[in-house]
């Protein structure tokens, strides 16, 4: 499970040496952080966004993983993940370490900022004014 914090739209603190796992209805795959190249897949998750305005998403969100444990989260339903946010991207820049972005309703890609992997739940990903955690 991977967890989503928002917190006035930047992220914070990660560790790079854990793992975390989504769980797939039929499988196990490797979650955000993970080493591997792995090919892009599209799964179900429980998604957390927390911000300093309080719990933004707590439910179901569409996990897409990408290459080095970065990562897309995109709507189960409807058009938005967030409030005025279509999608969350996350780009690992280095172990623990990333980018991360909101593609807006009116279509404008925002830099939320720069996150670390929490040492304490490699779900999560922080910044300090927001979190996001994906299990």
């Amino acid at each position: 499970m991977l967890c989503v914090v928002l917190t006035t739209l930047l992220l914070g603190e990660c560790s790079p040496s854990s793992t975390a796992n989504v769980q797939a209805p039929d499988q196990r795959v490797a979650a955000v952080g993970s080493s591997t190249d792995t090919p892009s897949r599209r799964r179900q998750a429980a998604c957390v966004i927390k911000s300093a305005e309080g719990v933004q998403l707590d439910g179901p969100c569409l996990f897409e993983s990408e290459k080095n444990g970065s990562f897309t989260l995109e709507p189960t339903r409807g058009d938005h993940l967030v409030p005025n946010v279509m999608s969350v991207s996350l780009t690992v820049t280095a172990p623990g370490q990333g980018h991360v972005r909101g593609l807006t309703t009116d279509g404008i890609n925002s830099m939320w900022g720069e996150v670390k992997r929490s040492p304490s739940d490699p779900a999560c990903w922080a910044a300090s004014d927001f979190e996001i955690c994906v299990r």
